[in-house]
């Protein structure tokens, strides 16, 4: 056994026991109402969570039952007994709210704090206000309350290690860049599961990817996941998937270690990039002549900046890079250092992501006007690489949802 194994071996038993507690029932886990969906990874941070949240909720809003053109989806509603909410809509979003001060169960409100409700909650109510987005640390208690409310369908945001609910479709997100095979636990590693566990998702995700992927470059990755019954999405078509499921496991066995007896369905592999817009300000001052400028300082507090950096480093020149923690609470010392950064290259772009901005926007007051005029903001959204995967991931998504009924 390697010494990085030994050294594990404590978080690997304490994982591999409490997962083989929920498997074989001897703890229960109970389900919500309503159909859930979760978005979960295995790893901390910077898989690309919340952007797909926010894609699967343009997904699922522009397939309303009742849409011309979206049978699945009706079927869905018609088969459950789900009636939409006429208010919010069909689907509403849970998040325990990291970094939250507040307790309990909560409704995001557009104009409230990360400290209330959290970065990642706040960002995705501000671009969906007529979705409803709550946080709750207990994702039961969160579930029957929306439940309760009227929603129809609940987007579980980062609960796929909260074994206590027994999600419906089970989305699990893994960068491109890092395979669970080249991965390991943490703090060696990313992973903060078992890399196993892999094999409790319906369907996976591949963030991040570039655009060029070729097809052996893509079955190449599908291997990596040591699933026995993995296949690539947009190769087969879902709606063929059970006609073809030898020809899947022909294609994903080499190597597979990974196996669900109790789930023999083959599982979609769908492969995602990232996609950034033009910088926005993030006060309303924000002067747009420094997005000339050619020059950058970065304020970043994201678990993986790789990717922005390498986008704006194709526009600009980087003067310096502030660097901070993931979900990190800015505080008078950090602003007087993004002051000192922004007085040392006057002319520069003072650029951060759209996480940072919602912790950022609420310390208006205490920033300079020089400052507020040069923060912008980078939006960011994740799309598929085949245009045509999401008509097949909302069949898929339909297809395990219809299953748990």
């Amino acid at each position: 056994m390697r010494a990085d194994k030994i050294f594990l071996a404590p978080y690997w038993w304490t994982l591999k026991l409490r997962h083989l507690l929920y498997d074989r029932g001897w703890k229960k886990a109970q389900r919500s109402p309503i159909p859930t969906l979760c978005i979960g990874n295995l790893a901390v941070g910077g898989t690309g969570k919340t952007p797909f949240t926010e894609l699967l909720l343009k997904l699922l809003r522009n397939s309303l039952p009742g849409t011309a053109g979206n049978e699945t989806q009706d079927a869905f509603c018609e088969g459950s007994g789900v009636t939409p909410n006429p208010i919010g809509g069909p689907v509403a979003v849970l998040s325990k709210g990291y970094g939250r001060k507040s307790k309990g169960f909560l409704y995001v409100e557009t104009d409230g704090t990360p400290a209330r409700f959290g970065d990642e909650p706040l960002q995705i109510k501000r671009k969906f206000p007529d979705v409803p987005v709550a946080v709750c640390s207990d994702r039961i208690e969160g579930c029957r309350k929306l439940a309760g409310d009227g929603a129809s369908r609940i987007l579980l945001d980062d609960a796929f290690q909260f074994r206590a609910l027994k999600a419906d479709c089970n989305i699990v997100l893994v960068e491109y860049e890092r395979p669970l095979s080249q991965d390991r636990l943490l703090p060696l590693g990313r992973l903060r599961d078992l890399s196993s566990r892999i094999a409790a998702a319906d369907i996976v995700i591949a963030s991040k990817c570039p655009d060029d992927l070729t097809d052996e470059e893509r079955q190449a990755w599908i291997k990596t996941l040591g699933l026995k019954n993995a296949y690539d999405a947009s190769a087969y078509g879902v709606a063929s998937a059970y006609e073809v499921a030898s020809a899947c496991d022909a294609t994903s066995q080499s190597g597979g270690r990974h196996s669900r007896p109790d789930r023999e369905s083959p599982i979609p592999v769908f492969f995602t990039t990232l996609r950034y817009a033009d910088p926005e300000a993030v006060f309303p001052e924000g002067d747009r002549h420094y997005l000339y400028s050619g020059k950058m300082i970065v304020v970043t507090g994201i678990a993986n900046d790789r990717p922005m950096l390498a986008h704006l480093g194709e526009k600009y020149r980087l003067a310096s890079h502030l660097r901070f923690p993931d979900h990190h609470d800015f505080n008078s010392a950090d602003l007087a250092r993004i002051e000192a950064a922004a007085a040392s290259t006057p002319e520069a772009l003072l650029l951060t992501t759209e996480k940072d901005a919602q912790r950022l926007l609420p310390l208006c007051e205490k920033l300079s006007d020089d400052l507020r005029r040069r923060l912008f903001y980078l939006p960011i959204e994740t799309r598929f690489l085949n245009p045509d995967d999401e008509d097949a991931f909302l069949k898929a998504q339909n297809r395990v949802l219809l299953k748990s009924l």
